[in-house]
């Protein structure tokens, strides 16, 4: 009985120490969306349609939350800029970064090493009343 309890116990620990991310071949040619727990990753390989660019974009979301015992309702606001592969015949594309907004360089360096390799442009989403650009 407690050996199967003690069982238990490890596997929710381990299945809540594992993460889910995306990898890419080093062709360029595969993708996996993957599960890793205890550095094993387990996910299929399949083929990445075609990259047509890279993409930035600012994405800012606003959640309320209602108390129980209180007339009133608190939000939170949640900012982020994603990197997204562009590839053809989606509109969602593939998500391969995401930054919290004081990284919005960090962000930009990824997308523009990213599209050298993939020999595509780089699309920028960022509001220029968030993000300005200096003059080098």
């Amino acid at each position: 009985m407690w050996l199967a309890v003690l069982i238990l116990l490890a596997l929710a620990t381990l299945a809540g120490s594992g993460h889910t991310a995306l990898e890419l071949s080093s062709d360029h040619q595969y993708y996996r969306k993957y599960y890793a727990v205890l550095g094993l990753k387990m996910g299929r390989w399949q083929l990445l349609p075609p990259v047509i660019g890279i993409t930035v974009k600012y994405y800012s979301s606003i959640t309320r939350v209602r108390a129980k015992y209180n007339q009133g309702s608190t939000r939170y606001r949640s900012e982020e800029v994603v990197v997204m592969l562009s590839v053809k015949g989606s509109t969602t594309g593939f998500i391969i970064g995401r930054f919290a907004t004081d990284e919005v360089n960090t962000a930009i360096d990824l997308a523009y090493d990213t599209a050298t390799g993939f020999r595509v442009p780089v699309n920028m989403y960022l509001p220029p009343d968030r993000f300005t650009s200096t003059p080098l």
